[in-house]
């Protein structure tokens, strides 16, 4: 479970730190979480997801992250 304590130093690592933090935050939301870095041959998806509507129905998303130490 990552916080913002535990917030990295190098910008690789904040990068994975801040998808975990996105990914933990769309769970709490009532997200079901598909996929986490998805790679294919026109690049990466951070996250795919499965957000619940009020119709009780999934819609699918595409989350890309952007996490910033300042």
């Amino acid at each position: 479970m990552a916080s913002m304590v535990d917030m990295p130093r190098s910008a690789r690592n904040l990068g994975s730190w801040g998808e975990e933090l996105a990914a933990e935050y769309l769970r709490g939301l009532g997200w079901h979480v598909v996929a986490r870095n998805w790679r294919c041959s026109l690049g990466e998806l951070d996250v795919i997801g499965l957000e619940p509507t009020a119709e009780g129905r999934l819609t699918g998303v595409v989350v890309e992250v952007k996490c910033r130490s300042g």
